[in-house]
């Protein structure tokens, strides 16, 4: 049987039906969507037509992509260096990034000492080969060497 799902999509195209089918599992950025239906073998030029009228009724949109892939990341415990690394994969357009981070705000301070004490445990490291190897670490997962050293010491508390 037909789930009414198939029965909605049933009077589309099956390139957007296919595409919006991809958007209701996660959001996806304009690239990554190009791709995928492209890969299926829809020709390029039906492709971008129908990326800009999803875009145009808001069913594609790559702010909504961007805050989506910010929060997951974040959550995931990495800092904004290696967060934004990631979207520069998915050829965002950079203004629409940086709406999403401010080096200054000290939230990304707060979320990078719950990721240090979540590896290494609630106590600040006092020897320097154990400050070194949290702040290798820190810096892995993408916080800038201005909030690793903050973190390390908690400095940013007051």
């Amino acid at each position: 049987g037909r789930s009414s799902g198939s029965l909605i999509l049933s009077g589309m195209t099956p390139l957007r039906a296919r595409a919006i089918r991809i958007l209701t599992q996660r959001e996806h950025s304009r690239s990554d969507l190009k791709r995928k239906l492209i890969s299926k073998g829809f020709p390029e030029h039906d492709v971008l037509e129908i990326l800009d009228q999803l875009a145009s009724e808001n069913l594609l949109n790559e702010s909504r992509f961007v805050a989506s892939c910010v929060r997951s990341l974040r959550n995931r415990g990495y800092g904004p260096v290696r967060i934004q690394r990631e979207l520069s994969a998915h050829h965002i357009d950079p203004e629409i990034v940086q709406q999403y981070f401010d080096f200054s705000d000290p939230d990304w301070c707060l979320h990078g000492c719950k990721v240090r004490s979540k590896k290494f445990g609630p106590e600040l490291p006092e020897e320097m080969s154990d400050k070194l190897k949290q702040a290798r670490f820190l810096e892995y997962r993408g916080f800038t060497q201005a909030m690793v050293q903050k973190i390390i010491k908690a400095d940013f508390m007051e």
